[in-house]
């Protein structure tokens, strides 16, 4: 049987990956890239399509290629456009890579061996060939840094020195060091050839390779243990990162910039990255913040936070609350539509797969990687059953029956589910049969017959009460990777892996029709993240990570409408956003869509309500935007928080760009707010920003103007006010220029 890996079909969220280079940060959600660009405030987002945790992302020093690679493979991206230029596949686990200076080779680290490819650019893209292989006698190779004339390649492992080889016909190969500390950071140079590097107990050695000299070492005398680093461009200087933050040290005597060490924070430093092309440096702590610094300047270019993101989610019968499960083991419960956060729960120590309400939504049922179920009571805000499956193994998918006694569980690895009572919390049984992964679990409402697809290609039907045995099947062509079963319980609807919708009858096994989906074949790693039978099974949605969603008649099987999220989603930088949907769930009535950030509801046929979750909004995180270079967010923040002043203020310091993009994808839902606040900062002096704010808003095609009558009427006053004041301020500053320059004033001042 083919082995599956639980993260090609769900994914994940954490930033694995980061890289900075001529002032972008690249950084990686899932199976895509991000770059945001730091001085235009534009963000970008590139479908990798690999089927394994991104682990590094490269770019060319020519800015073209950008490579990103996972456990064994890897795809060259066009830098500008994200086009696919080529892929391939290695036959071990990659710790490193490196594109030479000039881009004619590519470095590729496994393990002990090191792979040298020639790449060459050809009309129909990129070709790579096997230029060498090395496999050296250290252990684990974790650096790789090439010379700037290509000729040299020093590799550093992880407890034995580094090696040098050299890009000649006789392949020169050169242990330095020896036996020593972990390498941290290496670098290596043509004129004169010379390796240095910095190893894990604050020991800075040069090595000279054609000259007679021997080693230096220079002794740097950091407090703890170096967790990482990395030396600019031209070794004039290196970021070290520790446990108790980072420190800048400058050449020629490797002090600390103490300048600097006041910004410093007290967390544990995972990574830090120096740009070759700017004076920037990137920091990755370990409670998740990154920052971008000047380092010549000692200016703080950017900062964000890396936040547990919402990998499951379920809403209540009535749509008033949310529960969202984390991929950092917490859950949240989210009061809608303020959006404001009632209660917070971390008994789960691992991923968060699966929530479902019970019945009356007195209480709802968690399921995660952890290998447990936890029963929580919504009222009493609980955990008042825990359920653990056998060897711990982690839990994919859970459903419960409509008496809320009895709740499935469908595991990792193993392929089994399993049943308990939540009332005794006794394990009953385990239903075998699937040879792959379970994609949808679901209980039968009138019956106590339960439906598991999987990729292995079937959905199964058991029955759990009386026989507990498999009762039949349904037989797909290729692997089923989402299902739903209608409310009813009459109708089966899966989704396959090569993009088709099939809609079965649950009593006669019927097939009553099959319907190719454009939204899911957009692009690779494009999947189904929702299916959901809605307005009492009349209707069925399915719900694409590409950003779209499709509602199909059930009755016969055609498509009603096809809806796109940009104009919701939208990133108000105005890039693609096409993973930051995360999760998304119903309740029959409502459609919940869950983004890295916030909810959007979707009612029948009105217009989607967009809430912010758990948003900060107060005058600190906006200044705080304001100083990360995060224009739209403090937009959106000062507009939220609804202080004239400060909104004002706002307003008069971000540059006209961002808020041209903001405006252009802004959410209706606050417009009227922006609208209001714009009509007092009317009276503010410097009026000609407001009325281009104004004009910018007046030309977006989202506003409604009917919706604003009121709010535009009295920013029509004001404009009058405006206009008729700068008129008679011009008239008289007119007759006050026809008296300084009168004949009579002239011959007053000439005398």
């Amino acid at each position: 049987m083919l082995g599956y890996n639980l993260s090609n079909f769900i994914g994940t969220s954490e930033h694995s990956a980061l890289s900075l280079v001529g002032g972008t940060l690249y950084t990686s959600e899932g199976a895509c890239v991000k770059s945001f660009h730091i001085a235009s405030d534009t963000t970008k987002t590139f479908i990798t399509g690999l089927s394994e945790c991104i682990k590094d992302i490269t770019l060319s020093r020519c800015k073209k290629l950008l490579l990103v690679v996972g456990e064994t493979s890897g795809v060259f991206l066009d830098a500008l456009n994200g086009t696919c230029i080529n892929r391939f596949r290695c036959h071990g686990n990659i710790s490193a890579v490196a594109f030479s200076y000039s881009t004619k080779y590519l470095a590729i680290a496994m393990d002990k061996s090191l792979e040298i490819w020639d790449l060459h650019f050809v009309s129909t893209g990129l070709t790579a060939s096997l230029r060498r292989r090395h496999v050296l006698s250290s252990s684990h190779i974790s650096r790789v840094s090439w010379s700037e004339d290509d000729r040299y390649i020093v590799v550093g492992s992880s407890d034995q020195g580094c090696h040098l080889i050299a890009l000649t016909n006789d392949f020169q190969y050169i242990d330095i060091l020896g036996e020593a500390p972990a390498v941290v950071d290496i670098r290596v140079f043509s004129k004169p050839t010379k390796v240095v590097a910095l190893l894990a107990n604050g020991t800075l050695t040069t090595t000279f390779i054609d000259e007679n000299k021997a080693p230096t070492q220079i002794r740097l005398g950091v407090a703890s243990a170096i967790s990482c680093a990395s030396f600019n461009s031209d070794m004039s200087m290196v970021c070290v990162g520790t446990s108790g933050g980072f420190e800048v040290r400058e050449a020629p005597g490797w002090g600390i910039r103490t300048a600097m060490s006041t910004h410093i924070s007290n967390s544990s430093v995972l990574r830090c990255i120096c740009d070759p092309l700017t004076n920037h440096v990137l920091t990755h702590s370990s409670d998740g913040e990154i920052c971008v610094w000047n380092w010549h300047t000692r200016d703080l270019s950017y900062k964000t936070r890396t936040l547990s993101v919402a990998s499951t989610s379920s809403l209540t019968s009535d749509g008033s609350v949310l529960v969202t499960g984390s991929t950092s083991g917490s859950m949240s419960v989210w009061n809608l539509p303020s959006g404001a956060c009632s209660m917070t729960f971390t008994q789960h120590s691992a991923r968060v797969t699966a929530l479902v309400f019970l019945v009356g939504d007195a209480a709802f049922v968690s399921a995660s990687l952890d290998g447990t179920i936890r029963a929580f009571d919504m009222e009493r805000y609980k955990n008042f059953r825990t359920l653990v499956t056998p060897d711990r193994l982690g839990i994919t998918h859970i459903a419960i029956d409509r008496s809320g006694q009895i709740v499935c569980g469908a595991t990792e690895y193993s392929h089994k589910i399993f049943v308990w009572s939540i009332s005794t919390g006794q394990l009953m049984e385990a239903l075998v049969g699937h040879d792959a992964p379970i994609t949808a679990l679901y209980i039968c409402p009138h019956s106590s017959n339960v439906f598991s697809s999987s990729w292995d290609k079937t959905v199964r039907v058991w029955e759990v009460y009386d026989k507990k045995q498999q009762l039949d099947s349904f037989i797909h062509s290729t692997e089923v990777t989402n299902a739903a079963l209608s409310l009813n319980g009459r109708l089966l609807a899966t989704v396959t892996s090569n993009g088709e919708m099939h809609l079965w009858c649950t009593h006669s096994k019927v097939l009553r029709g099959s319907m190719y989906i454009p939204a899911l074949s957009l692009g690779p790693g494009v999947r189904c993240i929702g299916l959901h039978f809605a307005h009492n099974d009349s209707a069925l949605i399915c719900v694409s990570s590409s950003c779209v969603y499709d509602i199909f008649d059930t009755s016969t099987f055609s498509q009603i409408r096809r809806h796109n999220f940009d104009y919701v989603f939208g990133d108000r930088r105005g890039g693609s956003t096409l993973s930051e949907i995360t999760s998304c769930t119903s309740n029959g009535r409502n459609l919940a869509v869950v983004s890295l950030n916030s909810v959007h509801l979707f009612v029948s046929q009105r217009e989607p309500l967009s809430v912010m979750l758990g948003e900060d909004v107060s005058e600190t995180s906006v200044r705080h935007a304001m100083n990360g270079g995060q224009f739209s967010k403090a937009l959106e923040l000062s507009i939220l928080l609804a202080e004239p002043s400060m909104f004002t203020a706002v307003l008069h310091t971000v540059p006209i760009d961002p808020i041209r993009k903001f405006i252009r994808y802004m959410n209706p839902n606050i417009c009227k707010h922006m609208l209001q606040l714009l009509s007092y900062a009317l009276s503010s002096p410097h009026v000609e920003r407001v009325l281009s704010t104004l004009r910018e808003v007046c030309l977006s095609p989202t506003v409604k103007f009917s919706d604003y009558r009121s709010v535009l009427s009295n920013i029509t006053l004001e404009v009058d006010a405006i206009r008729s004041s700068v008129t008679s301020s011009a008239e008289s500053n007119v007759a006050l220029l026809d008296l300084i320059c009168s004949p009579t004033v002239r011959e007053v001042t000439s005398s």
